[in-house]
């Protein structure tokens, strides 16, 4: 069962492992950490079923689901 404390932890041993290389990333991974927690307010039941609506995350699972064709011969062969 995911909880707050186990969460916590993991995010203070991210923090003081990337801190100093990506300053930055990890100022804003501490600023949005409650509001992504949240879900663990939640029956354990239910967290499976919450969805997000912020949009580069539904950007990024929409092509991460996409088929990376791979490239076509034809310029190749054009050029000969």
């Amino acid at each position: 069962m995911k909880c707050w404390g186990t969460a916590e932890s993991l995010a203070r041993a991210f923090i003081e492992r990337y801190r100093d290389r990506f300053k930055r990333a990890v100022e804003v991974f501490v600023q949005g950490l409650d509001e992504a927690l949240t879900y663990l307010d939640f029956p354990s039941g239910h967290q499976r079923h919450i969805k997000s609506t912020n949009v580069l995350e539904r950007l990024f699972l929409r092509a991460g689901s996409l088929v990376l064709l791979p490239p076509s011969p034809l310029p190749a062969m054009m050029g000969s």
